[in-house]
């Protein structure tokens, strides 16, 4: 949908109340809380502990692996931790039947320093202001990196976490149902808390019709993040197995 047409669904909402004199600021403001508010999955009153990806979110990396390294860096990757939410799988040559299991850092390091382990794991680790993909494989092959990003908008040809400010080629990426709902009810429902104290019970009825709208789409389209496993076992050259934990 575009962003015209998104505002034309929010001031039907707003039902042509005086909000100001710069309307179109002012929905671009809103309508960024209400897209944190949705990349967030947050519904009233409701405590998650997993964060929530969209189909729209999803993206797949091209990694060409060395059986010699063990890092990759996300800058090198050109993958921005800004834009990053959560590691989703990783994929050799793009065979859905040849999966990696993603575990801790510190697993995946012993596991590698196993002589003869045979496996093929992923992990995420921080290096100070950007992070690292651990990947320990077999061979040297192309990699599929799948993770879910930030991205809710499309400005031109870029996907963007907000709105700009100039919106002349703005689309939104989810799909049109939930443009109207939860993203139009909530930012109406922001503007009208923020800016019309007297209309606090429409406000709340918005954020209603928003949470639904929300749960709706989590349902639809959303998936919840992996953890990673805690329990791995490690099998060596010598067939010998062994079961390691690690304490979050």
């Amino acid at each position: 949908m575009t962003w015209s047409d998104f505002v034309l669904i929010v001031q039907d909402r707003l039902h042509d109340d005086n909000i100001g004199n710069d309307l179109e600021a002012v929905i671009i403001r809103a309508s960024n809380r209400a897209l944190r508010r949705i990349n967030r999955g947050e519904i009233s009153n409701e405590k998650r502990v997993r964060r929530v990806g969209y189909d729209f979110q999803k993206q797949t990396t091209s990694v060409t692996y060395d059986a010699d390294t063990l890092e990759y860096n996300f800058t090198t990757l050109g993958i921005t931790v800004a834009d990053f939410k959560f590691a989703w799988d990783m994929r050799i040559n793009s065979d859905e039947n040849r999966a990696f299991e993603f575990i801790e850092p510190t697993n995946l390091r012993y596991k590698r320093g196993v002589l003869g382990s045979r496996s093929s794991v992923f992990a995420l680790d921080n290096d100070g202001a950007t992070k690292q993909l651990l990947i320990y494989n077999g061979n040297d092959d192309t990699l599929d990196f799948e993770w879910y990003s930030n991205y809710m908008v499309l400005d031109s040809s870029s996907r963007k976490v907000n709105v700009p400010t100039d919106v002349a080629n703005v689309t939104f990426l989810m799909p049109d149902e939930f443009v109207e709902s939860p993203l139009a009810d909530y930012t109406a429902a922001y503007i009208l808390r923020d800016y019309e104290s007297s209309n606090s019970e429409r406000a709340s009825g918005l954020f209603n019709d928003g949470d639904n709208g929300l749960l709706s789409m989590r349902e639809s389209i959303g998936v919840l993040e992996k953890k990673p496993a805690t329990k791995i076992k490690i099998h060596s050259e010598w067939n010998q197995t062994q079961t390691r934990i690690t304490k979050r």
